[in-house]
């Protein structure tokens, strides 16, 4: 029992010590674009890329994202990092819970995979001109 226990102590240690969060997270994270129609380009910060593709980011901030098609009306939409339970794995250590949060390992990117719908410009109805006046 006292085996167990010893070896149940070291693990624990080493977890903590070394960052769960940071060894199976890591800072980046693969995220997946498409658009209906493919084929348009969208940009994330000054990254430009053609859908479908699929993306590395850095998970320790939100990501907004906008694509554009020639005859269809531009569609943006926001990744954002949420906190990932691996996170959790670190708090006993704050070491470990710090360099987390620093490398942007503590958190989870949300959607991991995104389809942004581009909608027609001729779906846009007409507006009409209104007279001004005058005649």
């Amino acid at each position: 029992m006292l085996k167990i226990a010893s070896t149940f102590l070291a693990l624990f240690a080493i977890v903590t010590q070394f960052g769960c969060a940071t060894l199976i997270n890591g800072s980046y994270q693969k995220v997946r674009v498409n658009t209906d129609p493919e084929g348009a380009k969208c940009t994330v910060w000054e990254r430009s890329f053609i859908t479908p593709a699929k993306i590395s980011l850095w998970r320790g901030t939100n990501h907004p994202i906008v694509c554009r098609l020639a005859g269809f009306e531009p569609a943006s939409a926001m990744i954002s990092g949420r906190l990932s339970g691996w996170a959790l794995v670190d708090a006993p250590g704050i070491l470990p819970l710090l360099l987390a949060f620093e490398t942007g390992a503590a958190f989870r990117l949300m959607p991991e995979e995104l389809t942004l719908y581009l909608h027609s410009d001729q779906d846009s109805p007409a507006v009409p001109l209104k007279h001004s006046g005058g005649q």
